[in-house]
Order: C-alpha cells, then structure tokens, then sequence
C-alpha cells in the first residue's frame, strides 16, 4: 500500500544573518560626546535667555555679581570694528525732535533737569525697569565704568526708573553709588512721554521698554534706542558722539540699534 512521503522543511527561523558589529566607543569618546553635548545645551540656554531677558528679580539675590555676569556675556559676542558697523531697524518717533525736559529728583533729594545737564555738552538719558532687575542695572555698571570716556567727551550721563528715591539709596548703600544722576520718575511719566512706556488699557497689559537716547546741547535727540534689552555698547556710543562732533549740525544720526546688539526678535 502506497504511502505519501513528508518531506521535513528546514527550519528556517532558526537560521540567523551575519551582520556587522558595530563599532564600540571607548570611555574616552563617550566623556568628550558627553561634554560636547553640554556644551552645546549651555550655549542654547544662554541664546534663549539673552533673547528674552525678562524683567525678572536677580537670580542670585547679588544684583551687582548678575550685573557684571550679564555684561561679561555681552562682552564675549563677537562684534565687527566700531567702523563698520552700520546702524539700522526703524527710526524713532522722536529723532530730530526736541528731547522732553524733565526736572526730577536724584537719591539726595536734589533737582536735576534736563535743560541745566545739556548746557555743557551732550546727554545720555537712559530708563530702566528698576533695581530689582539685574540685566537693566548692567547697563548702569557699564555706563560707570566708562564715565570718565563719556567725561572726556563732554557728556552728561542721567538715568532714570519709578523706584522712589529711598529705594534706589538702599541699593547704592548695598552695592556702591553710581557717580551721574539716577533719578525716580513716578508712574513713569518722563518714559511715556520718551515713548518707552505705554500705559495699560482695557485692550491691552501696560509696556516698559528700555530706553537709551542721545540729546545734543541744543535740546535736540540725535540718536535713539527702545527695545527689550538694555544698550550696553559703549563703544558704539563714544564712536557715535565723536562723529557727532565732527559732522555739521544739520546731519542726523539714524535711530536704533547696531547690527552688533541686535537679537533675533529685537533682550
């Protein structure tokens, strides 16, 4: 009787492919990947935070050591030659225009006015948040630092924020006085009228820029600058009121910020 043959298939599941081994990094190659790799989320972080520089208090409580950090960060971005950088972005509604007079009172209860600062030379009239913000008090640091520049130049540094004057004199007994006017505009009545704060609406949150403007002796704003971070270039400055001099009186400077300080989305 015949009978059907069954042919037994191989199995094939339990054959396997040969596939190359891949390469395994040593301990050394990991540590260097590790720290690349960390290297590369700092340098992120600090874009992020330099693009955004809330208003927020200082992160370690040592307003002046945030100060000086936020400045040495600053200083470390690469910039062209004073030369040839070129200024750009919008100009200011008050360029070419007569800079606001104001008459406010400094940390020692003494009046100080626009109209008497500008009778020897040129003004800086910069508006900050306050003291409590330590990336806005670094423009105030950079701006001792190079006093006896701006000095030399015949230019009179003020600056001003809401802080109460008391206030603002605690800060300078903690930390050291600024040796220019630091002046305490109340509800920020001189920054509106600058066009660095708008008062809130129904419609919309109240907005505090940071402001740095330069006024002629003449009353007149040549250059200006409002945004979100504060203008701690200096050099660009001195370079600036040293081609004021030398230009004739008619000529105005653009408003705004140099290439060099500009972030993505402007702090």
């Amino acid at each position: 009787m015949p009978t059907d043959r069954i042919t037994a298939e191989p199995d094939t599941s339990a054959l396997s492919v040969a596939r190359p081994l891949k390469p395994r990094r040593s301990p050394a190659t990991k540590l260097f990947l590790a720290f690349m790799g960390f290297v590369a989320l700092a340098y992120f972080a600090l874009i992020a935070y330099r693009a955004s520089v809330p208003p927020a208090p200082s992160p370690t409580g040592d307003i002046a050591a945030d100060a000086r950090a936020y400045l040495a960060a600053a200083s470390a971005e690469p910039k062209p030659p004073v030369q040839s950088r070129s200024v750009t972005g919008q100009s200011h509604p008050l360029l070419g225009k007569t800079a606001p007079d104001f008459d406010l009172t400094d940390t020692q209860g003494q009046r100080v006015a626009l109209r008497d600062l500008r009778r020897d030379g040129p003004v800086i009239v910069v508006f900050y948040y306050g003291y409590y913000c330590s990336h806005c008090v670094a423009q105030l640091f950079a701006l001792e630092d190079d006093l006896p520049k701006f000095t030399l130049e015949g230019v009179h540094i003020v600056a001003m924020s809401a802080d109460a004057p008391s206030e603002t004199g605690a800060r300078f007994r903690q930390y050291g006085r600024f040796h220019y006017p630091v002046l305490s505009d109340p509800d920020n009545q001189v920054a509106e009228r600058y066009g660095v704060y708008t008062r809130a609406t129904a419609n919309r949150d109240q907005d505090l820029k940071h402001g740095t403007f330069l006024v002629d002796r003449n009353g007149q704003i040549v250059w200006a600058y409002s945004g979100d971070r504060p203008f701690v270039d200096n050099t660009f400055l001195l370079n600036l009121i040293a081609n004021q001099r030398e230009r004739p009186k008619t000529a105005q400077r653009s408003a705004t910020f140099p290439q060099s300080q500009s972030n993505s989305s402007s702090e």
